[in-house]
Parts: structure tokens; sequence; C-alpha cells
């Protein structure tokens, strides 16, 4: 997976590190804090801008309208228009059968984007619970399926003991997502955040940040192969 920060595209794999986030792994041979079956949660998306004109956009440019494509097509939303946006676009494009799918979004594009983007953000405010992590970079710099995929995953580990300060009485499992302490620092450390030496202690919008950009940038999905969450994408 690919990164456009800047114009530059940085691999998002990094090293050959494996991490153990949650409970329920063969690894550790711990039971998840919670069994609750839960369907996959459809991708949500982070509402449109009040007003999105049609300028065409392509290769090189940078802009909030930029963005918002980003998000809805699935790549990390930094505003730039790098080589990663042009084939998110493209594949995007060749799905709805828009022509010509060159990668630059034009007013065909824009009519597509605009309904798809309406579709995950009605969605998105059905799946998330009143008591999710706070909007913000948390969520919104990622693609739809982050948190999508976060909802399901905490709702599996931890909705019905506290969420946020949930912690597990056989293992150092803790927070919405059961990071246990041997891997949590690290994480935290990875994402940019410090001060927090257990996952519970870090209000939610912290651990929000470092489930996102670790599922995102290092590909943990398979950690919580127990949740039957899927893959997220």
């Amino acid at each position: 997976m690919a990164r456009d920060v800047f114009g530059l595209r940085a691999s998002a794999a990094v090293g050959s590190l494996t991490f153990v986030l949650c409970l329920g792994l063969a690894t550790t041979g711990s039971a998840s804090a919670a069994t609750v079956p839960v369907a996959s949660y459809p991708s949500a998306v982070s509402a449109a801008p009040s007003s999105i004109a049609m300028p065409v956009l392509k290769l090189g440019m940078r802009s909030a309208d930029v963005r918002y494509v980003q998000i809805v097509v699935g790549v990390l939303a930094t505003g730039y228009y790098g080589t990663a946006t042009v084939a998110a676009v493209k594949k995007f494009q060749i799905a709805h059968k828009i022509k010509p799918a060159d990668g630059v979004v034009r007013a065909a594009t824009w009519t597509v984007l605009k309904r798809v983007g309406a579709v995950q953000a009605s969605r998105a405010a059905a799946a998330r619970p009143a008591v999710w992590a706070p909007s913000g970079p948390a969520w919104d710099e990622y693609p739809a399926w982050v948190e999508a995929f976060g909802i399901c995953i905490a709702k599996h580990e931890s909705w019905g003991s506290g969420l946020w300060t949930a912690r597990n009485r056989y293992t150092s499992a803790s927070g919405a997502f059961q990071f246990l302490d041997s891997t949590w620092r690290g994480q935290m450390a990875r994402a940019g955040v410090s001060g927090y030496s257990r996952a519970y202690l870090a209000p939610a919008i912290v651990q929000a940040r470092v489930f996102a950009f670790n599922v995102f940038f290092y590909h943990t999905q398979k950690s919580w192969v127990g949740a039957n969450c899927g893959y997220g994408t």
C-alpha cells in the first residue's frame, strides 16, 4: 500500500515487524473479552464539504476537494493528489463504468463520487454508536473501511464491558480494542502518541488513533481474526 504525502510515495510496509494487538489470537492462547456475533459494518466516510463544485482534479493538485475524493475512494486523505490517488480513482472509475478511466476527476466522476459519498455518510451515521470516539484525525484522515473495521472490532472485544476503559480479568489486554500491554506502548509510539502506560488509560481519541494508524499502515487486521470482522479492505 502506498501513501501520498506531499507528492512522495512512501511504503506503508516497513520491515517485517508483526504485532500481537489483542485477545483472541492463537499465539496468545487468550480468549476474547466478549464474544458478540456482529455483522460487517458498512463503509463510513466523513460527510462531503458543504459545497463541492466540480473542479477538474489531477496529479499534483492540493485541495479540500482532493481530500474528499481520497476519503471516498479509499486512500489516506492528505489533500495531495499523488500517484496512489490516481490509481484509486482509476479503479473507482472502472468499477462505476466511467470513461475515460484515466485517474482524472471530471464532472462524470464527481457525480458518482458525491452519490457514493452520501451513501457512505448515511451508513456511517447508522453504524457509529453514540459512545464512539470523537470525530477528527483518528478516523477522518483514513479510508472509510478503517473506522468501519474499528467499530466491528470494538463491539466484539469490549462493547459490553466499558468500551474505552474495558480491562480483561485474565490478561493485560485493555481498552476498546484490547491491546496487550506488551504491544500497546510500541504501537502508541509508532502512531506518534506518548504518555499512557496502558490502553485503557488513554482517552478514546488516542486509542482510535493508535488503532487506525497501525491497521492502515501495518495491515494488522489479522490480529483480530477471531472477531469475524473480515479484513477491512
